[in-house]
């Protein structure tokens, strides 16, 4: 079952890909909103229990080997259990622009 912060979606996936590991200390920034400069950041006990994947196509997945947080200044925090997520950003169309783009936090 897919959760969401705000416009940032984690949806259980069955496998990691292939792609460029994110280096943290536990502790990392999902997505920065571009109005308010704001964060989503995933928090782990135990680094190295956090594995995060960037692919070439920008899409991101995190495999969690224990419970993380993630936290926002703007919304409850939630806990996801343990597993791999894709990481997604919410999108909506843009009558005006006649074109889908990204919800900005």
């Amino acid at each position: 079952m897919t959760k969401h912060q705000g416009d940032i979606t984690f949806t259980p996936v069955c496998s990691m890909p292939k792609g460029k590991k994110e280096k943290h200390d536990g502790s990392f920034i999902l997505a920065r909103g571009e109005a308010t400069g704001h964060s989503h950041r995933i928090t782990v006990a135990d680094p190295k229990k956090l594995t995060l994947i960037r692919l070439p196509d920008g899409r991101a997945f995190m495999k969690l080997e224990e419970t993380g947080t993630v936290t926002h200044e703007e919304h409850m925090d939630i806990v996801l259990a343990p597993g791999i997520y894709e990481i997604g950003h919410e999108r909506e169309y843009d009558h005006f622009a006649d074109a889908v783009v990204k919800v900005q936090d």
